[in-house]
């Protein structure tokens, strides 16, 4: 029947809202991450260069 209906349409679109939610939290997660090893490695590449 319809309300049953309804329940699922909206629980799909609960469901779609949060995984949605953990793939941008992901993505986030990982370019800090990207970007903490780019810094380091920038460190990394400077000290060498004031040892030579």
């Amino acid at each position: 029947d319809s309300f049953n209906r309804g329940l699922q349409v909206k629980a799909q679109r609960d469901f779609t809202t949060a995984v949605g939610r953990i793939m941008v939290h992901n993505i986030t997660a990982l370019q800090e991450e990207i970007q903490s090893q780019l810094d380091l490695l920038d460190a990394m590449q400077s000290a060498a260069r004031s040892l030579q």
